[in-house]
């Protein structure tokens, strides 16, 4: 059995779009009719850049939601016919999106609540994933994982780039962790969409006095900081507004700047620390805190990102990597669907 799928034949090479062998699942794996796939600022990068892939030809697309088509012979959580959605990965190609067929682990999948469409579930697990390795995985903020209620040893939470997609589940994900005072830099045009995610505090990200704006509210007691755009002077802002006399801890989704001249000295024990939000490398935190997310969705307190649909399917995801490289996709999740012409 073959399908249809958007093939990377090796690094950045134009996309094409070609059979491929559909994979059998494994006794623990899903088979899953690809529904809805969004296209994620990495995808693009790949393409364009280059990185991050290591075997070639392979397929793009880490964000998923489908239908249940077959499973293992071990599972006993799904069954045929179920909605599903979940974050594919770069070290397989057979478990990522841009095709009409993938698979993936049991254990890493999630229903899809009545209340959410294919199209919404897809813009979530890649963001979401950073953001709870970010905010409660030792690698990142170190904040207990709160499985059963709130657990912020704080009150307030610093978090770069809001309206970005990284920004906004991470606002979601302090809010469920109890924090009372989430502050975000971002463009005004959004305001609206931060506080209704739970933002508290959004600062003008263009504002020349941007770090005194910021130090008003959190004076000397900011502790905990995501940064979830990570450039150069994001994260050298977002460290230099941690307590000059407590340790604190700033995590953030690409590498820290080797030259930090001019940025202050910090207490000692205070981390500026590189996430990679990925299930597969933590499953311990993901698979606990992804049985928790169906849940989330029905009640609200995860809510999908804007979906702009890209309608050409598989053969629009060419025109989506280069809509994301180009910088013109703000707030919102691109999104196709494999099985559209």
């Amino acid at each position: 059995m073959s399908h249809v799928a958007c093939i990377l034949p090796f690094e950045r090479a134009p996309i094409y779009i070609g059979p491929r062998k559909t994979p059998v699942p494994t006794p623990n794996e899903l088979l899953i009719k690809v529904i809805s796939a969004a296209i994620n600022p990495v995808d693009a990068e790949i393409r364009f850049k280059g990185g991050w892939i290591h075997e070639y030809p392979n397929v793009l697309g880490n964000d998923i939601a489908g239908v249940v088509e077959r499973v293992g012979s071990a599972v006993t959580q799904f069954q045929a016919g179920d909605r599903v959605f979940f974050q594919g990965t770069f070290d397989d190609p057979n478990r990522n999106g841009f095709q009409e067929y993938c698979i993936v682990p049991a254990k890493f999948a999630a229903r899809i609540p009545a209340n959410i469409l294919e199209d919404e579930a897809c813009t979530i697990p890649v963001a979401l994933m950073a953001g709870i390795v970010g905010l409660f995985h030792f690698t990142g903020l170190g904040i207990p994982p709160p499985l059963h209620g709130p657990t912020a040893p704080t009150d307030m939470i610093l978090i770069m780039g809001g309206p970005s997609q990284l920004g906004q589940r991470a606002i979601q994900l302090a809010r469920i962790a109890g924090f009372r005072c989430i502050l975000t830099t971002s463009s005004l045009r959004h305001v609206p969409l931060l506080k209704r995610l739970g933002a508290t505090h959004i600062f003008d990200r263009s504002a020349s006095d941007l770090e005194a704006q910021i130090r008003a509210v959190v004076h000397d007691d900011l502790v905990y900081a995501y940064d979830a755009i990570s450039m150069p002077d994001t994260q050298a802002l977002a460290y230099s507004l941690l307590s000059d006399t407590h340790p604190g801890k700033l995590a953030v989704v690409l590498e820290a700047p080797e030259d930090r001249t001019g940025i202050p000295t910090k207490p000692e024990g205070t981390e500026w620390n590189v996430i990679y939000g990925s299930i597969d490398l933590w499953p311990e935190l993901g698979v606990p805190m992804w049985s928790r997310l169906s849940t989330w969705l029905e009640t609200g307190a995860i809510t999908p990102a804007k979906v702009t649909l890209l309608e050409g399917g598989l053969n629009d995801v060419a025109r989506g990597l280069k809509m994301l490289w180009n910088g013109e996709v703000s707030a919102e999740k691109l999104v196709v669907r494999p099985w559209d012409d």
